[in-house]
């Protein structure tokens, strides 16, 4: 009898886990393909000229991949903002001079659910621009799918190179119209600075983002490549 419901449990929890590697595997179902892509934000001061290119370069690959993209009139979306941030709560950023959210994650419910009230989705892209560690290796930075050269200026031959970096990412995240998180991903940019030599002492000398020479439409479809196999459209286009 102990051996029949031993080997009972070793069955339950073997098919247990069997599904739970299925489930993992598996695609996520929109119901259609109506997307809402809110503007790229940045807590980065500096940051942010960069926000409105990569927006529209979202969307045109959105748009490649057959989606519909729904343009949010920008006042309204303001409203939206401001009333999401009394109700969930907010804190003034100096240097950005804007105010931001105490708790990210209601504050983006209340938008979803703001917008909700004017437009027909089924995904909203959410993306911001952060800074992010890079690993150093033969004077190249590695970090999020990205491999950028620093900029060494006025090096002398056995000057030493850090080992640690810090890039610029593209952070993009992907809910459903309930708020249910279905991607995740980041993708570097660029490195926003370069290292001006004096004798064999580096010092860091932040570049603006027009000097960066980026190309949009290649991180907008490096950062979705990923997301299109696992998100599925289950009726419409």
């Amino acid at each position: 009898m102990r051996l029949t419901v031993f080997l009972l449990l070793m069955i339950l929890l073997s098919a247990c886990t069997t599904t739970e590697k299925k489930s993992n595997l598996a695609s996520f179902y929109l119901p259609a393909n109506r997307a809402v892509v809110l503007p790229v934000t940045s807590q980065q001061a500096g940051l942010s000229s960069a926000s409105e290119s990569l927006t529209i370069a979202l969307k045109q690959d959105l748009v490649k991949h057959k989606y519909q993209v729904i343009d949010i009139d920008p006042a309204l979306y303001q409203q939206i903002t401001e009333s999401a941030l009394n109700t969930t709560g907010a804190v003034y950023h100096p240097k950005l001079k804007q105010s931001l959210p105490l708790e990210p994650a209601s504050y983006l419910r209340a938008v979803i659910e703001g917008l909700k009230h004017y437009y027909g989705f089924d995904v909203v892209f959410q993306s911001e621009i952060e800074l992010r560690d890079a690993q150093v290796i033969k004077n190249i930075a590695h970090w999020d799918n990205a491999k950028i050269p620093l900029k060494l200026v006025n090096k002398p031959k056995n000057a030493p190179v850090p080992l640690k970096a810090k890039g610029v990412s593209l952070k993009l995240m992907a809910y459903t119209s309930l708020g249910g998180t279905i991607y995740r991903g980041y993708q570097g940019v660029a490195i926003p600075y370069q290292i001006v030599y004096q004798g064999s002492l580096g010092q860091i000398q932040m570049t603006s983002p027009e000097t960066w020479a980026v190309d949009v439409n290649d991180i907008a479809d490096k950062i979705l490549k990923p997301y299109y196999p696992k998100v599925k459209i289950a009726h419409g286009n």
